[in-house]
């Protein structure tokens, strides 16, 4: 039987990261200083356990993780609304979403399913199960998210 992680994005953005991490203090990894290739991560941001739960690129996209507590399986990667800097991102309490896609797993912890940012639910056969790519928020191969 499957496990779903459905959520309706009723509350804030940053408020749904603290509840579904056990993290109490977010670390940082990276400064502005960084010097990356465009499009490669300028900036982290990590739960107590050392998972990303944020992440800013070079072109100034900032997208939230959200993972499951217990299994710190990803459950929601949500794309952020406007263009940010490491400080703007610190706090993106008033961004509005600009996609968002949600990912659903089995028993044994492997992704089944992925509902992206259209609604559309993508199945998966366990066996052959595409790898999930945080840096794109989807495991959906050549999908791309518009700015």
């Amino acid at each position: 039987m499957a496990m779903t992680y459905r959520m309706s994005i009723v509350l804030p953005l940053a408020a749904a990261a603290v509840a579904l991490t056990s993290a109490s203090a977010i670390g940082t990894r990276g400064t502005s200083a960084d010097v990356t290739p465009k499009g490669l991560p300028e900036r982290e941001w990590r739960d107590a356990l050392g998972q990303v739960i944020k992440r800013l690129d070079r072109n100034g996209r900032l997208i939230q993780i959200l993972r499951e507590e217990k299994s710190g399986r990803i459950v929601q990667v949500v794309g952020l609304v406007g263009t940010f800097t490491p400080k703007t991102a610190e706090v993106p309490t008033e961004a509005a979403t600009a996609w968002s896609h949600y990912f659903e797993y089995d028993q044994a912890g492997a992704l089944i399913a992925e509902v992206d940012c259209t609604g559309a639910t993508h199945r998966f056969v366990p066996s052959n199960t595409p790898k999930l790519d945080e840096m794109r928020g989807t495991a959906l191969p050549g999908h791309h998210h518009g700015r």
